[in-house]
């Protein structure tokens, strides 16, 4: 009984949340730059017409308080709206998202370009909503739910959910990746989790730092091969292709465009490296991460709880052992090689994280309540 009222709490948090997206969509600048992104691919119009179609159709898509905040809500933006080749600057750091903005790019003449970014958010978080339901079916662990509503809500999910962007895509392809690993060795869930882990990476290729974690925790503790491997070895082949045709600035530029000054223009940009700025952004990314965001005390809650099952000899499977631990990996190297706060950037191997967690907590209490109803 408590297995499945659980569940029916989070498919109603989940439907829930779907709906307040439909009705309540919200648009980010960043959706603005997708969109340009999407238009530049197609090669057959410049900066200046871009731009000035793009901001038309995302003033004809909101409010006009909303449009006065996205063109004029700060210095920034204000130049990004008036300045066509300083928003062009921009888009290099967009177009390295090379799926998402394949994705954008079919999609809007179907949608149009704003409404496929909510969109695919909406569909993207009902997805990870099944994803999870499925996975602690499979593990036997559906009492847990109410433990992922609380993870939902201190994500952000329904923001996430309601706003266009693709870390909510990536996280539920990479989870879906995930639970096929996970649930099976035969040869077609190899390649399609293969597959899977290759798609979210190329959303976000940023997500190399977790397969690379997966390969690590491969070799500190054993697992499947297969999938992490291959997935990491055509990741790393892939993202040189990718940040070259995007015309990436590099790591350092991005770092300190985006931990230490909004240049208004990424023309003439290219700051020499700075060790001082390095750990001021380290030390100002963890306050932050503290303070105003949750994925940092989430992660330690996740390592608590593996310290506490391990003290309690539960056994976790070595393909949700591999995971957890190539998602604890991958979060701590993400923030190490940019320290950004937002918890919205590890939401993808934090939902993971505990997804794989997911089976020995079940078995754990199940084996706590039996103790107690001996004892009794």
């Amino acid at each position: 009984m408590s297995a499945w009222l659980g569940a029916l709490f989070l498919v109603g948090f989940v439907a829930l949340t779907a709906v307040y997206s439909v009705t309540q969509p919200s648009v980010n600048w960043d959706m603005i730059a997708y969109l340009a992104s999407a238009e530049m691919v197609e090669g057959d119009k410049d900066i200046k017409t871009v731009h000035k179609e793009v901001y038309a159709k995302v003033k004809n898509s909101v409010s006009p308080a909303e449009y006065k905040e996205l063109a004029e809500g700060d210095s920034y933006r204000l130049r990004q709206s008036t300045d066509a080749e300083a928003f062009g600057s921009m888009l290099v750091m967009y177009k390295v998202k090379y799926l998402y903005i394949e994705a954008i790019r079919v999609l809007k003449p179907f949608l149009g370009g704003v409404k496929v970014m909510n969109t695919m958010s909406v569909v993207a978080g009902l997805v990870l909503g099944v994803v999870v339901i499925a996975w602690l079916w499979s593990a036997g662990a559906l009492v847990l739910a109410p433990l992922f509503v609380g993870l939902f809500a201190f994500t952000g999910y329904a923001e996430l959910m309601r706003n266009g962007g693709p870390d909510i895509v990536q996280a539920a392809i990479f989870s879906l990746g995930a639970y096929v690993y996970w649930r099976s060795s035969s040869w077609l869930s190899i390649i399609i989790a293969t597959s899977l882990f290759l798609i979210s990476f190329a959303i976000r290729p940023e997500l190399l730092i977790v397969l690379i974690g997966l390969v690590l925790a491969l070799v500190l503790f054993g697992g499947r091969a297969v999938v992490p491997a291959v997935a990491t070895i055509g990741a790393l082949l892939l993202y040189p292709v990718l940040t070259g045709a995007a015309g990436h600035p590099g790591w350092w530029t991005h770092f300190m465009f985006s931990l230490n000054t909004y240049s208004e223009t990424l023309i003439g940009f290219d700051p020499d490296f700075n060790i001082i700025y390095y750990f001021t952004a380290l030390v100002r990314g963890i306050t932050y991460s503290l303070i105003q965001q949750s994925w940092l005390v989430l992660t330690f809650l996740a390592v608590l709880m593996r310290y506490i099952l391990w003290r309690s000899d539960v056994q976790v499977d070595k393909t949700a052992n591999l995971l957890f631990w190539g998602c604890l990996i991958g979060l701590g190297g993400k923030f190490v090689v940019f320290p950004i706060p937002d918890t919205r950037t590890y939401f993808t191997p934090l939902f993971v994280l505990y997804l794989s967690l997911s089976p020995a907590i079940s078995t754990y209490l199940t084996a706590t309540f039996q103790r107690e109803r001996a004892a009794a």
